[in-house]
């Protein structure tokens, strides 16, 4: 769902028209301050990593070139980076300057610099032959904030009504509590909902059986 839709939902339920409010409107701006907000209170649920959150960065290495600026939204790295396929150890950047002292020659690669400003690093700086070659790292990322209304990037947790319900009830808290606790029950009942289709294995998964390979007794 795009944040466009999800405001004009948020502005029928709270006010039952469709004379929608416009960037620039007093009611635009709570909306979408609203929308935001619960989009940060689903990214920041204590103990869960959303799957929607989960996907790769690639890039190309280049000659003599250790370091690799990711995309702004990287929280942190969510697996082992690959170049041309081949598994490099992750290292925390505070080991990196102790590896690198004792001359350590194994391949490794941290992550350095605040979120928004994450830099890949790969120790030590790939040889020549790697030159053109794909590195692909899994990353866990920030979920994405919207600041004009309009963006044409989806919402992107399984269930925008979440967000939906929760920011009508945020805005109506005062005015029509009412109407605000009604809407943030049917919110927590959504978010209960993706946390457990978080942790949901696919149907047929095996990990969700025994182990298909064993005979049974007496073998």
């Amino acid at each position: 769902m795009l944040i466009e839709e999800a405001l004009q939902i948020v502005h029928l339920i709270s006010q039952g028209d469709i004379d929608y409010p416009t960037s620039g409107d007093d009611e635009f701006a709570l909306n979408l301050a609203a929308l935001n907000a619960l989009i940060n209170h689903w990214e920041t649920q204590k103990g869960i990593s959303w799957n929607e959150l989960y996907w790769n960065e690639t890039g190309t290495i280049a000659t003599n070139d250790a370091d690799y600026t990711l995309d702004t939204d990287v929280k942190w790295p969510a697996g082992l980076l690959t170049i041309d396929g081949s598994p490099i150890n992750y290292e925390k950047p505070e080991e990196s300057h102790l590896t690198q002292a004792i001359g350590s020659i194994a391949k490794r690669f941290y992550l350095s610099g605040p979120v928004s400003q994450k830099m890949l690093e790969v120790r030590p700086t790939p040889d020549a032959n790697l030159n053109g070659k794909t590195w692909v790292l899994p990353c866990y990322h920030i979920a994405t904030r919207f600041s004009t209304g309009v963006e044409t990037t989806p919402i992107q947790m399984s269930d925008p009504y979440y967000a939906i319900h929760g920011a009508v009830a945020l805005i109506n808290v005062v005015n029509n509590p009412t109407l605000a606790g009604l809407h943030q029950q049917i919110s927590n009942e959504k978010l209960d909902a993706m946390r457990i289709a978080n942790e949901a294995k696919p149907i047929g998964s095996t990990e969700n059986h025994y182990d298909q390979t064993y005979s049974g007794f007496g073998t």
